[in-house]
This record gives structure tokens, C-alpha cells and sequence, in this order.
């Protein structure tokens, strides 16, 4: 009985340290997006729309972003193909990824970032991908479809960033 209640009890404290533990990824990951905006020259700043495809804890972490700086871009939480088209960044979860294709379909050449959460999806089209290695977040920039995305971009974003065309 003893030995079952220290079991419990490591379980549900090595569960919360994982669930705080990508709270703070999915923190980490709003912020990196946060400053994508400040490193790409939107051509209408004002009209500027962040979606995120599906549910996310890095939608909550925007949401309390923009309410905290003077920075104005509106969330969208895409859940229809329409509002794709609206949005100058969508990050796409990778509980979506199977989404990925339909779309960069969509935005084809207009210039939106797509950002995943699997590196492998630079392949597909995503132009930034996050990757965890050990406990650092990292990002990683496919050069080729950002260009191909017509986006404007500071050379500071591919120096912060690791430059991966696969």
C-alpha cells in the first residue's frame, strides 16, 4: 500500500512538471512568434492577423501578449479553411500538421508565414519550424519557401534562427 502511494505520488508530480514544462514551450513559442512579427516588414501592420489552427496553449500565450504591449495584431483561431487567407502568420500545432498541406495551398505565393512544430514539415511548406533539443526551443527557417512566400524579412530572423533548406 505504502509502495503504491509513493508511486501515485511520483506520477502526479512528474505529470505536473511535464504539463508546467510545456506550458513554458508553448509560452516560449508565443513569444518567438511575438518577435517574428518585429522581424518581418508587414506591408499593411495595421491589418496584421496571427492565426493559430485549432486548439493551442500558444493562442492563450498570444492573447496575453497583445494585451500586455502596444503592439496591435488581431488572434484568429482558424477552424475554417476561410480564415486562412485573412491571417499574415498562422502557427500550425503539431496536432494539426496534417493540415499543413491544404494550407500552404491556400496561401500559395501570398505572403504569409507558416510556422509548425515538426522540422520535417519545412519539407511540406512551413517556413519556420520549432524543435526542442535537450531543454532548449529552437527554430528552424527553410530560406527557399520563405522567399517563396514574397515575405520581406530582416536578415536578423535567419541569424537568430538556424537556416535549414531540405
Amino acid at each position: 500500500m505504502k509502495t503504491l502511494i509513493i508511486s501515485l505520488f511520483l506520477f502526479v508530480n512528474i505529470s505536473y512538471i511535464n504539463g508546467q514544462t510545456m506550458k513554458k514551450q508553448e509560452e516560449l513559442k508565443a513569444i518567438y512568434i511575438f518577435n517574428f512579427i518585429k522581424l518581418i516588414d508587414w506591408q499593411k501592420q495595421e491589418d496584421l492577423k496571427v492565426g493559430v489552427v485549432g486548439n493551442s496553449q500558444v493562442l492563450l500565450s498570444l492573447k496575453k501578449i497583445a494585451d500586455r504591449t502596444s503592439n496591435s495584431f488581431e488572434l484568429v483561431k482558424i477552424s475554417q479553411k476561410e480564415l486562412i487567407k485573412e491571417c499574415s502568420i498562422i502557427y500550425i500545432p503539431s496536432a494539426q500538421s496534417r493540415n499543413l498541406p491544404m494550407i500552404s495551398s491556400e496561401v500559395n505565393t501570398l505572403p504569409v508565414l507558416l510556422v509548425s512544430d515538426e522540422v520535417q514539415l519545412l519539407n511540406e511548406g512551413a517556413d519556420i519550424a520549432f524543435n526542442l533539443q535537450g531543454d532548449q526551443l529552437k527554430y528552424y527557417i527553410s530560406k527557399t519557401n520563405l522567399d517563396q512566400s514574397n515575405i520581406t524579412y530582416s536578415s536578423r530572423l535567419l541569424r537568430l534562427g538556424e537556416v535549414i533548406d531540405m
